[in-house]
């Protein structure tokens, strides 16, 4: 590899500082003044500047793409609109990115790039998208207690977050930069109840193929991840349709460990297949201790450990460009409805009961934190979304993916994702409610992207796949996999038996 080439990992890389003065790990940052305050941020932080129409500046960080076909590039968007309507303009953009101003800033729909914030001593306030510059730059102690990966709550709840007295911004809030005061914003646009069926799923299927269609082509290819499932095919089938209209290098992957299910295996190539595209199978390596130190570095000591393990076995490293996946698919499946409680004016009742569902202690850390959320959403509710749908936006999403997705920074793949977009959530949120619990809106939309990729069942059981004679050896053999679900069970089972001892002995 030539010296001049960058790092496969790098801490710090694409984050950014915004305060009251130019604040860098290393002197390869770049800096932008917004009015009162600076923006400090790593030069491979994707970066957009221009003026709206009544002459204010605004910054995208990250990776912002039109999903409207035809329409024209959110730069030029903004370039053309007035300050007061771009927050707007946001909600038709996929991708990750964040929309900053001298006096607000607005997070894509699932917060995907983070903004987390606080005060130093001299009570000045500071926003980052790492916790651990952010804690550097104004001393903020790490949280006393840490997620548990599968076993209980797996990631803290915004707004709060892995630092004591700081908070992450929810979607549906915005900050002022130059003074910390955050402020509600629309979090998806209206939802379009009662409109067409068929009409919603050809603006859906329109929307992920625009996505893809505008994604800057020069900067590498894209990296699917595919699994057997539905959520990856519809995120397939977009590109696989942008492939034959612009021309999109599309490269299809899965990665294979010992967890890996039999048709995870079996399934994407020859769905990459019936696309005309090669399969590329990423088998996982050994664990890499030696990279906990990049982890912690980067991320700090309290993300799971179990969300590091991709970066960790080395998955990805060395891929560049771009890379997607399924991740911001959720909300309209609605798979909380009916494991969460109804929401009442009981906000701390409903937030011990969200604890519960995580195997944590009602009136606990998590349990407060829940509450909080719950609080928020009371405050400003959607039409047309529950709030058990909401949670895989603002929680799910801005809370747990998003943490991940900072991790991932630190590699030479760019990510990101084409249902990350409000309107995506708004259309998809407006379909009957039993396709979305079916997900039998997967099968319509690849039928209207690349439908050639229906030809195969989705998440078809092993007996299925190979007959249930070879599927049962097939488990025998997996002995790693059955023994780390007995792991987990008991690790479960013991976090329950705990919670009712601490129950019994006088605790909530």
């Amino acid at each position: 590899m030539a010296t001049s080439d960058p790092p496969l990992l790098r801490a710090h890389r694409r984050q950014y500082v915004l305060g009251p003065a130019r604040w860098a790990p290393d002197d390869r940052w770049r800096e932008i003044r917004l009015g009162s305050v600076v923006l400090s941020l790593c030069p491979e932080l994707r970066l957009t500047e221009v003026t709206d129409a009544d002459g204010a500046k605004w910054v995208l960080l990250g990776l912002a793409l039109q999903t409207e076909a035809n329409a024209p590039s959110p730069a030029d968007e903004i370039a053309r609109t007035g300050s007061r309507a771009v927050s707007e303009l946001r909600h038709r953009w996929a991708g990750r990115w964040l929309l900053l101003s001298e006096r607000a800033a607005y997070l894509d729909s699932h917060g995907q790039i983070g903004c987390l914030s606080s005060r130093d001593a001299d009570g000045r306030h500071w926003c980052s998208s790492s916790p651990v510059l952010l804690r550097e730059i104004c001393g903020n102690a790490w949280q006393p207690v840490s997620p548990t990966y599968q076993i209980g709550a797996e990631f803290y709840p915004p707004p709060s977050c892995s630092l004591v007295g700081a908070s992450r911004l929810l979607p549906s809030q915005t900050i002022d930069p130059s003074t910390g005061d955050v402020g509600d914003c629309d979090l998806v646009p209206p939802i379009p109840i009662g409109r067409d069926t068929g009409e919603l799923l050809d603006e859906i299927a329109s929307l992920l193929r625009t996505a893809f269609e505008n994604l800057p082509q020069q900067k590498g290819p894209l990296w699917v991840g595919l699994s057997g499932g539905g959520d990856s095919r519809v995120i397939f089938a977009a590109a696989v349709a942008a492939h034959r209209s612009v021309g999109l290098d599309v490269r299809p992957f899965t990665w294979l460990a010992g967890r890996t299910p039999l048709h995870d295996r079996v399934l994407p190539p020859k769905l990459a297949a019936l696309a005309g595209l090669a399969h590329t199978p990423i088998r996982a390596g050994r664990i890499a201790r030696s990279r906990l130190g990049l982890v912690r570095e980067h991320a700090g000591p309290r993300l799971s450990v179990g969300d590091a393990v991709p970066l960790l076995r080395g998955v990805r490293l060395g891929l560049s460009g771009f890379c997607t996946g399924g991740q911001c698919f959720d909300a309209c499946k609605a798979t909380k409805v009916g494991k969460f409680p109804p929401m009442t004016g009981n906000h701390v009742a409903v937030g011990d009961a969200i604890a519960r569902v995580y195997r944590e202690r009602a009136g606990g850390f998590f349990a407060e934190r829940y509450t909080e959320w719950v609080r928020h959403v009371a405050r400003t509710p959607i039409e047309g979304l529950r709030y058990e749908c909401r949670w895989p936006i603002e929680q799910s999403g801005a809370g747990w993916q998003a943490p991940k997705e900072q991790l991932y920074d630190t590699q030479l793949l760019e990510r990101f994702s084409a249902t990350n977009c409000g309107l995506f959530t708004s259309l998809t949120m407006a379909l009957p409610k039993e396709m979305g619990r079916s997900r039998s809106y997967e099968p319509e939309l690849v039928a209207r992207l690349a439908p050639e990729l229906n030809s195969l069942p989705r998440n078809p059981s092993d007996a299925e796949l190979v007959g249930p004679v070879r599927a049962s050896a097939i488990r025998l053999r997996n002995a790693s996999e059955r023994a780390r679900q007995v792991r987990l069970r008991a690790g479960r089972l013991g976090r329950i038996a705990r919670i009712k001892l601490d129950d019994l002995l006088g605790g909530r």
